[in-house]
């Protein structure tokens, strides 16, 4: 079988920019309340105090946050999960090793396999690779309920060929045995 991409999922920059928001939000409360203290509770200043703080301090946050996620990228293929994510590090998850995936807060998406949590951050197109990808999970549940899959057989297949080429090659058997035997594995 071909390997498709099924879903391709980029940057979301408006969960970023809303993560970033309370940070404004925040800063400016406290520069206000801090301006108060300073003033003796002049109004003007403690505004002023509060607008700097949370543009200098939100500001530094939210370009640190967007600098530090824009990068993310997770593409679902029929077979992996690959990508890039916190800038650098990259994915190459087979999708039988995947236990499960879900959902985070602020866009985040979560995929856990072979006991390690992959936690990727703002995330687009969220909810249709999770769809997706549990659609897979169910879909592997039920061949593995209803016998092997046909992929995993052909897979083995193609194992064995492998090994009785490198028997062909090394001398131990014939290039009739090897044909013989080929044939039966493939059915033919």
């Amino acid at each position: 079988m071909e390997e498709k991409i099924l879903v391709k999922s980029t940057f979301n920059a408006a969960a970023c920019h809303k993560f970033a928001t309370i940070f404004y939000i925040i800063f400016f409360i406290y520069g206000w309340l801090m301006g108060f203290g300073v003033a003796d509770l002049n109004i003007g200043i403690a505004f002023l105090v509060g607008a700097s703080l949370a543009i200098i301090m939100g500001g530094l946050i939210h370009i640190a946050v967007y600098c530090s996620f824009k990068n993310n990228q997770v593409v679902l293929t029929n077979y992996n999960i690959t990508g890039t994510y916190k800038r650098s590090l990259s994915l190459n998850i087979p999708i039988d090793a995947v236990t499960s995936v879900s959902k985070g807060t602020m866009g985040s998406l979560c995929i856990t396999c072979a006991g390690n949590r992959y936690n990727i951050s703002y995330v687009g197109n969220r909810d249709a690779f999770c769809a997706k990808l549990n659609e897979l999970l169910s879909q592997r549940t039920q061949q593995a309920l209803h016998g092997s899959s046909p992929i995993v057989h052909q897979q083995s297949n193609y194992d064995e060929i492998q090994k009785l080429k490198q028997l062909l090659d090394s001398g131990i058997i014939t290039q009739e045995e090897f044909d013989a035997k080929k044939k039966q594995i493939l059915g033919l």
